[in-house]
């Protein structure tokens, strides 16, 4: 009975988590990514590969505890190679699985953000909408928060 419940035990927990192989690949992929982005522009050859890789990691491993934090670089790569709407899914993904997670407002606001980054490279009129409307969504759920007042600025300087 206890070899039993051991293995169900160990099972249970190698099903949730990644082998150390698998997240110290991811871990070294993203220093090295990030490491060459600071010393030079970033290449999208590169980024679309570390996409894939977060991509893969977290198909693999969807209930790992880090997985809050690998979206959200996940979406800060699509911004760098300016996908704006590929992080905009990211975010709301983001806001789905983890609605408890202390980055939710963060990764609420950066849905408007997105979209405004998307409004300021093609000056398209449908972007800056989503945008003021993400950003009212914003604000009608956190009106106190610090990140209010870029919210209301951002909305301001797009009217």
């Amino acid at each position: 009975m206890r070899i039993s419940i051991l293995i169900s035990a160990i099972l249970l927990i190698s099903c949730a988590s990644p082998s150390s192989t698998d997240w110290n690949s991811l871990k070294n992929k993203e220093k090295h990514f990030f490491s060459e982005a600071k010393q030079k522009a970033i290449e999208k050859k590169d980024a679309e590969e570390l996409l894939n890789e977060y991509k893969a990691f977290l198909e693999k491993h969807p209930s790992f505890e880090e997985n809050p934090e690998i979206m959200l670089r996940q979406a800060d790569v699509y911004i760098g190679i300016d996908q704006w709407f590929m992080a905009l899914e990211v975010f709301s993904e983001f806001e789905k699985r983890y609605p408890d997670h202390k980055k939710i407002v963060f990764a609420q606001f950066s849905k408007g953000l997105v979209c405004e980054l998307a409004y300021q490279k093609s000056g398209y009129y449908k972007h800056k909408e989503y945008s003021i409307a993400l950003y009212n969504e914003f604000l009608e759920k956190h009106p106190d928060h610090m990140l209010a007042q870029s919210a209301k600025g951002s909305i301001q300087n797009m009217e």
